[in-house]
């Protein structure tokens, strides 16, 4: 897929790119996000299962044991669940900015600038107080 000035050959089935970057984060970049997206691919299904917050619960599932194993571990200690931590909303309004994806950057600069146009004759090469008409 030609991406910008570079080109990026990414396989999406093993998520792998010749960027690198998409095999050791195992999340996806700008032109792999667009690949995607253009083969009806969904987002989340491209990124590593651990980032999806099934995954961080289930690691609090099993007991955590110590390394040592000679070390006898109290019997209240091993009936103890641990819990995953609460997750809820963060008090107070939300922030009105957010952190944009990279594809939203770049789909962003992609956008043609909107030229305001005169409000008497409607052309685009003047507005209304240099209006000769």
């Amino acid at each position: 897929m030609r991406f910008g000035a570079s080109l990026h050959v990414i396989n999406l089935k093993d998520r792998k790119c010749l960027c690198c970057i998409f095999d050791l984060e195992k999340k996806p970049r700008a032109h792999a996000i667009a690949e995607g997206e253009k083969r009806k691919v969904s987002r989340i299904s491209m990124c590593h299962p651990y980032y999806h917050k099934n995954y961080v619960c289930s690691s609090y599932a099993n007991a955590i044991m110590p390394r040592d194993f000679a070390i006898l571990v109290p019997e209240q200690v091993v009936t103890t669940i641990c819990l995953p931590p609460e997750s809820r909303q963060q008090p107070g309004r939300p922030k009105r900015s957010r952190v944009k994806s990279a594809l939203k950057i770049v789909m962003d600069k992609t956008k043609p600038i909107k030229q305001h146009a005169c409000g008497n004759c409607n052309q685009v090469d003047h507005n209304r107080l240099t209006c000769t008409s």
